[in-house]
């Protein structure tokens, strides 16, 4: 990061008509990363440990010994294996005396402690007989469905959706078919005009012109007023879009929302090089 008074000095020193000004609008990520293989059987196996090490359901708390209520929960219950029964496991622990080991509820140790509810029984019986569908209950409520991770944009590849990609940043790059070099790069603007204003700083100028070509819906936040790089002429300041979406004015302007890898295969090698660090 320049220091404000010194990027200034810097950006006075350099000839107006060739100062651009540029900026770097990311959209953070909407969800969180998906677990990588090793972490997902490492969360799994973790939990196995749990179930099996946990205290058995005390059923007495909850049931009182003979009444209605414990029947119809002992009824719904796995059968517990007998305290005399061998062990016939494949691919289990078998002990010396070749028996699995039983606690005092008489339950498997080597497996977790299942309890299922008179409720739920009833419930999907219900369910059954009614012909419910499944995603509601029987009072006819819908059940919270939950959004998938892969959207319709990232099946359709649909670049200039917000709505994509949704664990990792997105950047926005524009390609300018009226100039010369007609390359992927973060949105820059010429700033000769634009310095003759000296009530308004260089920040607010680049977000002027951004929606200027993207429209003036979006919500978009300013990182620093300090320019985060200087890359051949060109102050770079770094926002972050909450809410709305970049609508193209200028047909001659196109954009695309990426993210660093996709990034890195489709800029500049020697530009995506100077602009890495800034990335997430």
């Amino acid at each position: 990061m320049f220091k404000s008074t010194s990027a200034l000095k810097q950006a006075a020193s350099i000839a107006s008509k060739n100062l651009d000004i540029g900026v770097i609008v990311k959209r953070l990520p909407i969800v969180t990363k998906s677990l990588s293989a090793y972490e997902q059987n490492y969360y799994e196996y973790k939990k196995e440990i749990y179930d099996r090490m946990s205290l058995n359901f005390p059923k007495e708390y909850y049931f009182p010994t003979g009444s209605m209520k414990t029947i119809e929960f002992e009824n719904v219950q796995p059968k517990a294996i007998a305290a005399d029964q061998i062990a016939k496991y494949e691919g289990k622990i078998i002990f010396p005396t070749s028996k699995p080991e039983l606690n005092y509820y008489g339950r498997d140790m080597n497996e977790k402690h299942d309890v299922i509810l008179v409720e739920e029984v009833k419930e999907e019986l219900a369910r059954q007989n009614s012909k419910i569908d499944e995603g509601k209950k029987n009072s006819g409520d819908e059940y919270v469905k939950f959004n998938e991770r892969v959207t319709e944009s990232d099946l359709k590849q649909d670049y200039q959706k917000l709505d994509r990609s949704l664990e990792n940043d997105l950047y926005l790059i524009t390609k300018n078919n009226k100039s010369e070099k007609k390359v992927w790069e973060f949105p820059k603007f010429k700033a000769s005009e634009l310095l003759k204003d000296k009530t308004v700083s260089l920040d607010e100028l680049a977000l002027k012109e951004l929606y200027q070509i993207g429209g003036e819906n979006m919500q978009i936040w300013t990182v620093s007023k300090t320019p985060a790089k200087l890359l051949n002429n060109t102050l770079y300041f770094k926002n972050v879009i909450l809410s709305g979406e970049f609508e193209s004015l200028d047909k001659t302007i196109e954009y695309k929302w990426l993210n660093k890898k996709e990034l890195k295969e489709t800029l500049e090698k020697s530009y995506y090089e100077d602009m890495e660090y800034l990335l997430n």
